[in-house]
């Protein structure tokens, strides 16, 4: 009895092979390392005072991450973002 699905085998080798490369690929490419910046680091950062970074998270403008010790915690990506556009992030 003849099959119902009919394909190319090879074009099937070569969609998977050429699947397999991508996901390979996307695997190799590094990861971006986090740094996490103290409101002093964040404002050396920006070149701005500590108390102008305490003003943009009193407006809201930075939302800081809140150490365990309850210190003001920033990433370079956030502090790239806010610099870039003046988003709230």
């Amino acid at each position: 009895m003849p099959s119902l699905l009919s394909f190319d085998e090879q074009a099937l080798r070569n969609l998977i092979s050429s699947e397999i490369a991508f996901a390979l690929a996307d695997a190799r490419e590094p990861v971006a390392e986090v740094r996490w910046l103290d409101v002093a680091a964040a404002a050396t950062y920006l070149s701005t005072s500590s108390q102008a970074i305490r003003a943009l998270v009193k407006r809201g403008h930075l939302k800081p991450y809140r150490s365990d010790t309850c210190r003001l915690l920033f990433t370079t990506t956030q502090l790239d973002l806010h610099a870039q556009g003046g988003s709230r992030v």
